[in-house]
Order: structure tokens, then sequence, then C-alpha cells
């Protein structure tokens, strides 16, 4: 049963909804952090609605019902019937928004929501799948980087656990709606600089093979430069 101490809390919860899908239509994703997480169930369900119209999904946690069924959306809430089907405080939704219980749990949600807007900054380049398997797990490998006006763009490799059918979990937007179980930045850092190992791939005489990447083996020919200064395009 809904609370009734506010006779039009239900309407104010399904304008609240239609907003954050005008938001994420018009190209701004939601995030939606509330504090409490012991609130009735009829103040979760509207933070998980706007944050599933919003495009925004907690990583941290798992999605139920899967797949969703969506919630209709009326043209005016606050003018429109009482009708449950479209109440989003009787439609059960959950892991999409982030909820907390204290002041630790809050600061805890704040920066996954902006650990989240950091990674979505990058761009993601087409998916990578190892033509070898471990046997204990099934991962994919996705390389992304930041565009910025230097020739120095940051960059990452990060492996995502798929679905048992082969397909990558992903949100709303099409990114990956899981952590990573692998990423190679982390890996990198427990490395020396000295005992890391880069290369390339090496075209001689029509055919390609794998160099390290070192003056070497490369020369500025091979980087299609005239001279060793740094290329700027």
């Amino acid at each position: 049963m809904r609370e009734t101490s506010q006779a039009y809390q239900y309407k104010r919860s399904k304008a609240a909804v239609k907003a954050a899908k005008a938001f994420a239509d018009a190209g701004y994703q939601i995030f939606i952090v509330g504090f409490g997480g012991n609130m009735p169930l009829w103040q979760k369900y509207p933070l998980n609605w706007m944050a599933y119209y919003g495009a925004t999904n907690n990583p941290g946690a798992s999605d139920s019902p899967d797949p969703v069924t969506p919630l209709p959306l009326v043209a005016d809430p606050c003018t429109a019937p009482d009708d449950p089907s479209t109440d989003p405080g009787v439609q059960p939704l959950t892991g999409y928004a982030f909820l907390a219980d204290d002041t630790a749990s809050l600061a805890d949600a704040l920066k996954k929501t902006m650990k989240y807007i950091r990674e979505k900054a990058f761009t993601f380049t087409a998916p990578t799948v190892p033509s070898v398997r471990l046997t204990d797990t099934e991962n994919i490998y996705i390389s992304s980087f930041r565009p910025t006006t230097t020739p120095f763009w940051d960059g990452q490799l990060r492996a995502y656990q798929l679905n048992e059918d082969g397909t990558l979990p992903v949100d709303q937007t099409g990114y990956p709606s899981q952590d990573p179980v692998w990423q190679a930045m982390e890996q990198l850092a427990t490395k020396s600089p000295d005992s890391r190992n880069i290369y390339t791939a090496k075209s001689a005489s029509g055919s390609w093979s794998r160099v390290a990447f070192t003056t070497g083996e490369l020369s500025p020919g091979d980087l299609a430069s005239s001279g060793k200064r740094t290329r700027s395009t």
C-alpha cells in the first residue's frame, strides 16, 4: 500500500520520472543518489525509475526485474487519472539508483557516480575478443581513449565479464554496466617502467611481424616522419 499522508506524492513521482526521461532524450544522463537506504519501497522504486529513464545504472547493484518492462509515462502526470500501472511507487524496480544508509555510504555513492561520469568521458573503440578464451572465465577486452588537442591521448584497456550467452551487459546508452574484472592500468601500476614490454606491428617486404616499440626497432620512416622530432599531427 502507498503512504497516504501525502495524497499527491504519486503525481510528483510520475512527474519526476517523466522529467528524467526528457533530460535523457535531450542527451543528459541523470544520476540518482538517495539518502536513506531503509526508506520504504514506495520511495525507493521512483528513484530507480528516475535513474532508469535517466539512462544511468548503479553498477554495484543487481537489476531487478531483468529485463525491465518499461513504465508507461502519461502525457500530464498532474492531471492524469489515478492508475497503478503508471505509478512508479508501486511498480517494482531496483538496481539503478545509488542508495545510501549513512554518511560513509553516501560518500561512496557520490564517488562511484563521479567515477562513472569520468569513465563515460572516454570514447570506446571496437571491442576485441581474444581468439583463445580462458576455461574459467569469459571476458571481452575493450579499449577506450579520451581525445584531446595534443598528440597524447589518455587511454584504457579493460576486460569485462560476458553473460552466459556471450553478450556484454550494457546500460541504456550501450556502455558496459558492470565494473571491469581486469584493468591494464592497475596491472601496470604494480610494475616498474623498466620491466614493461610494449610491442607494435611492423611491415617488412609485405609481411607484418611483432617488434618491440623501441628506437632500436623503429625508425622515423616507420612512423611516416622525415625526422626524429615528435609528430604533432
